[in-house]
């Protein structure tokens, strides 16, 4: 009876170890992205995880801060507005609009530079159009790293992505995933983050609660 008892006791602490090394693996596989799982998606896809976050967020006006003009019609923000675009153009002369949201506004015309000269940047605080590089020749100053890097996601310059330009303008030096600053320009891709939690989510279910309960930080 002893012997029974003692094998059967053996077997149980065997399927207890095998369990709890299997479940240490997973763990700590689902708290580590895959190569395969990249990819930007837009700060829409953190509001779920983030409600008050993307809220606060969104009223910056980061996300916005590259807006496109669509069949000649001036961008709409939620709290602001730019009457008209510089003097001397139509807004079927302009396809982005910079800025915008509270501050100030640029704007690239449409084959891709910026538009520049005495009155160039409308001020939104004073409603005062001010100057913009006056000095350099309206159509040569490029959209380039200098600027898209910081106020785009990501951002690819022309010679990183085989010398492509966004919509095919040329005064766009590369090409961005999302336009304005968006949650994954400083957190970094959403796809790897999204597909990390899922497979934490997953984990919970199937290893030990005590191991589950620290998956998900």
């Amino acid at each position: 009876m002893r012997k029974i008892l003692l094998l059967a006791l053996f077997l149980m602490l065997g399927v207890g170890v095998l369990v709890l090394y299997f479940g240490v693996r997973m763990w700590g596989r689902a708290s580590q992205p895959t190569a395969s799982c990249g990819g930007y998606r837009d700060s829409e896809a953190c509001r779920s995880c983030h409600p008050k976050t993307y809220l606060n967020f969104m009223k910056t006006g980061h996300a916005q801060i590259v807006h496109k003009v669509e069949k000649g019609r001036p961008p709409k923000w939620p709290f602001s507005s730019v009457p008209v675009p510089p003097e001397g153009y139509i807004w079927e002369d302009i396809s982005y609009v910079l800025g915008g949201y509270g501050w100030k506004a640029r704007f690239v015309d449409r084959k891709g530079y910026l538009v520049t000269g005495k009155k160039a940047q409308y001020n939104l605080a004073t409603k005062e159009w001010v100057a913009y590089y006056s000095e350099q020749k309206a159509g040569t100053k490029p959209y380039d790293s200098d600027c898209a890097q910081c106020h785009t996601t990501g951002w690819r310059a022309s010679g990183e992505s085989g010398g492509v330009h966004q919509d095919g303008l040329e005064g766009i030096a590369g090409v961005w995933t999302l336009a304005g600053i968006q949650c994954e320009r400083c957190h970094g891709e959403g796809g790897a983050i999204l597909q990390t939690e899922e497979t934490k989510v997953k984990s919970r279910k199937i290893l030990p609660p005590s191991y589950a309960a620290n998956v998900i930080t």
